[in-house]
């Protein structure tokens, strides 16, 4: 079971992104972006699956609030060879709301459990979870967490990964809902002492390794979100913490392997900023910093992935390059 995950984030964990951190945290879990089940089945599929196999362990997130379509779709994941599917019942976006997706599923538990049942039904062997929030509003009593979390595990799902804070579906932008419902850990923490045997992830507001170390005790697994994407060697030390290990590569080795990484990607005509655009934050904390985040930004500069990392290597300070941790300073828990 993963002990350290990176959450699912839209716009932000895509192929590149993965394999890129993996470069970084090697045995933390991964997870795509939350992705709708009718783009599978309507779409373009393997658009969607296709993913390099350096990123195992990887999970896909789906969202829908149709048996049959996740059904299809898990049995889909399983063909890709996905190490996990997950269920999104925690964002809280307009859009995902209007198709009955995401956060909203809180208020039907029994659907839900309808919803698990079909996808344990197409997994055989590959776990099935739900990713969720401690309620919404209206249904955010710790009686109601418990209700739901007891009809997601009565459908066989295997692991619970739950965001500390409600979600409101009124008034507040996805952003806002990372921020602004205060944390409840002890929440979480009553569900995994009434119901030990279940395994169960914390996740919300993790933005340094005191916390980790700290829930690692207590929980099943510990997932982290933005503090990951704004700086990725936060990751490795993470990594570290949790798994030991060989020490990341430093910040001019990482560069250059993603140079080789994505010179195909280039061939076929993509542009780097697909990839670069994830790592603003290579280099919080450290001088060259402003530099980096200058060349990367938009309007883009014209050239090769080649090019832009040889200014970069040219640019920013040795001891930035040479660094392989996160020297920004502790990050507050919101």
């Amino acid at each position: 079971m993963p002990r350290l995950s990176i959450a699912p984030m839209v716009d932000c964990t895509d192929r590149h992104f993965r394999w890129a951190i993996r470069q970084l945290a090697p045995t933390t879990f991964l997870y795509t972006e939350m992705i709708s089940a009718p783009s599978l089945i309507f779409g373009d599929a393997h658009r969607f699956l296709d993913y390099d196999s350096a990123e195992h362990p990887v999970g896909l997130q789906l969202a829908s609030d149709k048996p049959e379509d996740l059904e299809r779709t898990t049995a889909l994941a399983v063909e890709y060879g996905y190490d996990e599917v997950n269920l999104n019942c925690g964002c809280p976006s307009d859009k995902v709301q209007n198709a009955n997706y995401g956060a909203c599923l809180m208020a039907q538990p029994m659907l839900v459990n309808r919803l698990v049942r079909a996808m344990v039904r197409q997994a055989k062997t590959t776990p099935v979870t739900v990713k969720h929030r401690i309620g919404i509003k209206g249904r955010e009593s710790y009686e109601h967490l418990r209700e739901f979390a007891s009809a997601v595990m009565d459908a066989g799902a295997s692991r619970l990964i739950i965001h500390a804070r409600i979600a409101i579906l009124e008034g507040l932008s996805p952003k806002e809902n990372r921020t602004i419902p205060p944390l409840r850990y002890h929440d979480v923490e009553r569900l995994k002492s009434e119901f030990p045997n279940w395994t169960i992830d914390i996740n919300g507001g993790i933005t340094n390794l005191e916390t980790i170390q700290q829930f690692s005790t207590i929980f099943d697994g510990v997932m982290v979100g933005r503090a990951a994407y704004e700086d990725p060697y936060f990751m490795a030390d993470a990594e570290r913490l949790i798994f030991g290990g060989a020490p990341a590569p430093t910040r001019a080795e990482f560069l250059k392997r993603l140079v080789d990484y994505f010179l195909p990607w280039e061939e076929q005509g993509l542009h780097w900023r697909h990839l670069l655009r994830h790592f603003p934050g290579l280099f919080h904390g450290l001088k060259g910093s402003r530099q980096w985040r200058h060349l990367i930004s938009p309007p883009y500069a014209q050239g090769s992935i080649q090019h832009i990392i040889s200014q970069a290597l040219s640019l920013i300070p040795s001891e930035s390059l040479q660094s392989a941790t996160s020297l920004a300073p502790v990050l507050k828990s919101s």
